[in-house]
């Protein structure tokens, strides 16, 4: 909200009762021409929506502009998975390195980005907590 929402809402200098679709409707575009993809767009739209649902049952505001608003279609993700022979060099590759255990975890249970980011911070973690 504070980084993108609010900073382009202030710039078109236009007060919440008169905000149109048509304002975040630009707003998108914009992001979208900016480089954020659509699925950042939707995070935005649900807090845009929100926030002008909380306007709205505070009598701020007569209805919910989100509602009218076309949000962008979202891009599924396809992922792409090693193959057993790939798996079985990168192993080899990564042999003595320092991320040869979280490789080696990731390969054996399949583990997403997001989940061995996970296990980095808990490595850390765990290190300060022995020190």
């Amino acid at each position: 909200m504070n980084k993108h929402i609010e900073p382009y809402i202030k710039s078109k200098k236009v007060y919440l009762q008169e905000l149109q679709p048509t304002h975040i409707q630009q707003y998108y575009t914009k992001k979208l021409k900016e480089g954020l993809c659509a699925n950042t767009i939707k995070h935005h739209h649900a807090n845009i929506r929100k926030a002008l649902q909380d306007a709205l049952m505070q009598n701020i505001i007569a209805y919910n502009i989100a509602d009218r608003v076309k949000v962008p279609k979202v891009n599924n993700y396809n992922a792409n998975f090693y193959s057993t022979e790939q798996i079985k060099k990168l192993l080899e590759v990564s042999k003595g390195s320092t991320i040869e255990t979280v490789i080696l975890l990731t390969s054996f249970y399949g583990l997403r980005r997001s989940e061995v980011l996970g296990l980095q911070v808990a490595q850390r973690f765990l290190k300060v907590e022995q020190k």
